[in-house]
């Protein structure tokens, strides 16, 4: 299964605003070593959310979305 970065990103950006997900969506692909690509196998789409929780700027809300879209994506109820 492949995710859309941008779904990626929408789907974090439900809980913490969109800016701030982009931001930290690429802050985490980059500390995951995914590439900058606009389609993300799932494992890679699972690095950069475990990342996600990882950020120093992460706080509470971050870290459970996180969780959240690492649930979407294994069940596979995140669009693709």
């Amino acid at each position: 299964m492949e995710i859309q970065r941008h779904t990626l990103i929408e789907t974090f950006g439900d809980s913490i605003g969109r800016q701030k997900a982009e931001r930290m969506v690429a802050d985490a692909a980059e500390r995951a070593g995914v590439p900058d690509r606009r389609t993300l196998s799932r494992e890679e789409a699972m690095a950069v959310a475990d990342c996600l929780a990882e950020l120093d700027e992460a706080g509470t809300v971050a870290r459970v979305s996180a969780s959240t879209v690492k649930t979407q994506i294994t069940t596979g109820n995140i669009q693709t």
